[in-house]
């Protein structure tokens, strides 16, 4: 395995929130640049910056790279059903089971896949959720790697969401597949629930794998 940091790494990020509308203070909300809204679209592209990163092999045409995506991975927290899955970038659907793409251009809009994470208070009573106000509390962790390659920095604001009775919120992470990677993402490292202004037991963190491959060497025929 080689090491390579790739330039200009974007990762968009958006978040809906039912039932409401809520504006970001400023332009820097998320990591990505993008500000809160109901749509769940990203509202611009994110900022660049510069990550090192193993890779599995050369980088490849991004439209031609090979990618595994697993399906959907699920908990109860704390009453709160997580759910975290990968979306059709293209048809915006989810992927709701495991699929190797041959090629990305079939899953991906302008480069970039889709990951979705949706909580839904089971319970009769609110919950509140305490994460970073600097971007949702999605990790990425790299294959061989300790330390998370997203998000970069960490943040010491921090904000509350509430999950009434049958509320349901969900975050949308748009990050590039012009890289092959093997990697997990890690949901509620960052978070922490309440109830009735207590702190609840620290879940585990929700996890989902994913693998991008370059594309095989065509067949030389002597």
């Amino acid at each position: 395995m080689t090491k390579t940091t790739y330039k200009k790494l974007i990762i968009s990020m958006s978040f809906i929130m039912i039932g409401s509308l809520l504006t970001a203070c400023g332009e820097d909300l998320f990591a990505g640049g993008a500000s809160l809204g109901g749509s769940g679209y990203p509202t611009k592209p994110g900022k660049p910056g510069d990550y090192e990163t193993p890779a599995d092999g050369n980088k490849g045409d991004s439209k031609d790279n090979e990618i595994w995506l697993p399906a959907p991975s699920e908990d109860d927290c704390n009453g709160l059903h997580r759910k975290l899955e990968f979306l059709n970038n293209v048809t915006r659907e989810p992927i709701e089971k495991e699929t190797v793409f041959k090629y990305a251009q079939q899953l991906t809009l302008n480069g970039t896949l889709a990951l979705q994470i949706t909580q839904t208070n089971m319970g009769l009573e609110k919950i509140q959720e305490r994460q970073p106000a600097c971007h949702v509390p999605l990790e990425l962790y790299l294959l061989g790697n300790t330390k998370r390659s997203y998000p970069e920095n960490d943040c010491k604001e921090t904000q509350i969401y509430e999950y009434q009775s049958g509320e349901t919120k969900t975050f949308i992470v748009n990050y590039p597949a012009f890289e092959v990677m093997n990697g997990t993402w890690k949901y509620g490292l960052e978070s922490t629930y309440l109830k009735n202004n207590q702190e609840l037991k620290q879940c585990e963190p929700l996890t989902i794998q994913f693998k991008i491959s370059a594309p095989p060497d065509p067949i030389k025929i002597n």
